[in-house]
């Protein structure tokens, strides 16, 4: 767990922070089968005080391949 999440933290610094965004302002959305499980981990690493978890995570990437 520690590795992915190491991992994930690494590409959201390359999308967002090296790209001049402070993402102590911003709210992360857990979405996916795993991602609500990883959600605290990452924005506490982060320094992010906000993560937004969708009733239906779990379907809310497959509807977005729909739409």
């Amino acid at each position: 767990v520690e590795i992915a999440n190491a991992a994930m933290t690494r590409a959201i610094r390359a999308v967002s922070v090296h790209r001049g965004y402070d993402v102590r302002r911003c709210c992360l959305i857990a979405y996916g089968g795993a991602g609500p499980i990883h959600a605290g981990r990452l924005a506490q690493t982060l320094g992010m005080s906000r993560v937004l978890v969708p009733s239906y995570s779990s379907a809310f990437s497959a509807y977005g391949c729909l739409v």
